[in-house]
This record gives structure tokens, C-alpha cells and sequence, in this order.
């Protein structure tokens, strides 16, 4: 049996995002939930002390989760629809900086 639960986690939603994983009975008011609680995540993310190149991909990011409905408007299957990927946080550059 297929869990057809939508949740909020952040993590969750990334990970729903990433592995595509919605079921196809869901509507597009359930993508327009999970697409602006990733934009929420985003939000809650970007900092504004980020490097310009950061910065820039957090803008187009967030661009490509505003653009879903348009771009995939003429999709029957939902769950075919490609996610953007959520670039990675400040803490992790200066971490990969370190390393």
C-alpha cells in the first residue's frame, strides 16, 4: 500500500523532492503546499552575507520552485515533475572551505 501523506518536514520535502516520490493522485494544490514549504525553507536559509555566486543560485532556485505550475502545467503525472535542487547552505562552504 502507497502512503499518499503529504508532510511539512523540510527534510522530508527535500528528499520528496530529490527521489520524485509523490504519488500521482496528487493535485496541484498539494505540489503548490509542498513547493512553498520549500520556498519557506529556502527563506529561513538564505542570508544575505552569502557570497554573490550563493546568492545568485539561492534566487534561481527559488525562481524554479515559483515557475513549477507554469512550467509543468501540461503534466498529467505529478510525481514526473523534476525538482530543483536546494544549493548548498553557507555552513557547508565554509565546512568545504576547511576541508
Amino acid at each position: 500500500m502507497t502512503d499518499t501523506t503529504i508532510t511539512t518536514d523540510t527534510t522530508t520535502l527535500q528528499e520528496t523532492a530529490e527521489t520524485q516520490a509523490i504519488p500521482p493522485q496528487v493535485t496541484w494544490d498539494d505540489v503548490r503546499k509542498i513547493r512553498n514549504d520549500m520556498l519557506l525553507h529556502a527563506e529561513q536559509l538564505y542570508k544575505f552575507d552569502f557570497p554573490e555566486e550563493l546568492l545568485k543560485q539561492f534566487q534561481d532556485y527559488k525562481q524554479a520552485l515559483r515557475d513549477l505550475p507554469e512550467t509543468y502545467k501540461d503534466l498529467k503525472d505529478l510525481h514526473l515533475i523534476e525538482w530543483p535542487q536546494e544549493p548548498s547552505t553557507h555552513q557547508d562552504l565554509q565546512l568545504s572551505r576547511l576541508g
